[in-house]
């Protein structure tokens, strides 16, 4: 247990635990911003809330603290899909090919066969 040795501050509340906390928070927003999947404009925000509840006598106090983070969040992806009736009239539907999808390769099992040849 802590001593009344210094004034309580943000610094010192809890050995700098709310400081801490809100580095961490601060990391992981910057870390989103940089993020390519979420829009580059949005508002993020980090909360930092503290509560204080003192006794009968209000010679003491008990306090609480918490940091909340809201980053901006992964981007909507839309694509196009072909949509047709076939010769028997059942739907039939196919995503067509988007510029930022990567083609899988067709010979997977002759690519791990190779691996394990190897």
């Amino acid at each position: 247990m802590h001593t009344c040795d210094e004034e309580l501050s943000l610094s010192t509340m809890m050995e700098g635990a709310a400081i801490e906390r809100f580095d961490v928070a601060l990391y992981e927003i910057l870390e989103n911003i940089k993020d390519l999947n979420t829009d580059a404009e949005a508002v993020r925000e980090i909360t930092l809330k503290v509560k204080i509840k003192p006794d009968k006598e209000r010679n003491f106090i008990t306090f609480g603290m918490q940091v909340m983070s809201k980053p901006a969040p992964l981007s909507a992806i839309f694509s196009k899909a072909f949509v047709e009736k076939d010769a028997i009239g059942k739907i039939e539907c196919r995503e067509i090919e988007g510029p930022r999808q990567m083609e899988l390769p067709t010979n997977v099992t002759k690519i791990n066969e190779r691996k394990a040849n190897d």
